[in-house]
């Protein structure tokens, strides 16, 4: 008897559960029920600073959340902008090297906004930027002559152009212009170049992979676990392809070069149109 009372009554609480279920679903088709925004995020209006610059030497930017953008101008001066929360920015600026640095706040996901930076570089800038961000986007303009070590947890990524960039994306696309060396981790997203003229390295987890050129010099590599990897025009390099699940469609190959690209993938098809 225990037994099947005890039967009845979980029979009622999942009866009574799936009829508010389907309650609930009904209302949110219909607009009378809203889910509360806890995880609403604004960017930030308030201005901590507006600065210019005769040079920058190299640009150094940790953040907790922001968005990002670096402009390229006409212009030799450097000019940074920042909006945030003053109480929990640091920002530096010592023998040319710009710091800015921001400070973790507490339950940072309930109703909280995030910082907006916007710096303006000369278009011939050839030094370093280092960014590492949890959360936002980050978009850098062109700056052939520059170096890029980018490392985003949460937030697309958009690249113009660069002499060389390292990126480290846990979940977010990636897209960039024209590029010559580049080495990409992306854990979650897809990944797509329009241009590379030296070296590639690209690993992908889950996410396709879409390449217009490649005109490489050196051995390249690209590994995806999960997601289809397609490349419209190369070089006369070597293409050494392997598929566990999943279809390879190479137009030309040539074996007798002495580059070669490797590509494996897990599961997902390859197509090299070149």
């Amino acid at each position: 008897m225990k037994n099947k009372s005890l039967i009845i009554i979980l029979i009622t609480l999942l009866t009574t559960l799936c009829i508010g279920l389907i309650i609930f679903m009904i209302g949110m088709i219909n607009g009378s029920f809203h889910m509360p925004n806890l995880f609403h995020i604004t960017t930030s209006n308030q201005l901590i600073i507006d600065e210019t610059y005769p040079s920058i030497a190299q640009i150094t930017i940790d953040e907790t959340a922001s968005d990002i953008h670096i402009y390229s101008t006409d212009k030799k001066q450097c000019r940074v902008v920042v909006y945030g929360d003053k109480d929990y920015t640091n920002i530096d600026m010592k023998n040319k090297q710009l710091s800015i640095i921001s400070k973790p706040k507490q339950s940072f996901f309930f109703n909280n906004s995030s910082d907006k930076i916007d710096i303006y570089l000369p278009k011939d800038y050839k030094d370093k930027i280092n960014i590492t961000n949890n959360y936002g986007d980050i978009k850098i303009e062109n700056f052939k002559y520059s170096q890029l070590d980018i490392d985003n947890d949460f937030g697309d990524i958009s690249i113009e152009e660069a002499s060389q960039a390292k990126i480290k994306e846990s979940t977010g696309d990636i897209n960039i212009g024209n590029i010559k060396n580049i080495n990409v981790e992306n854990n979650f997203g897809d990944t797509e170049i329009e241009n590379i003229t030296g070296e590639l390295v690209i690993e992908a987890d889950c996410g396709n992979i879409n390449i217009d050129r490649i005109n490489i010099n050196k051995n390249s590599k690209i590994k995806c676990d999960l997601g289809d990897v397609k490349i419209h025009s190369t070089n006369e390099i070597y293409i050494d392809a392997k598929v566990d699940l999943g279809d390879v469609h190479i137009n030309n190959n040539y074996r007798h070069s002495n580059t070669t690209l490797n590509i494996e993938v897990d599961s997902g098809d390859i197509t090299i149109k070149n």
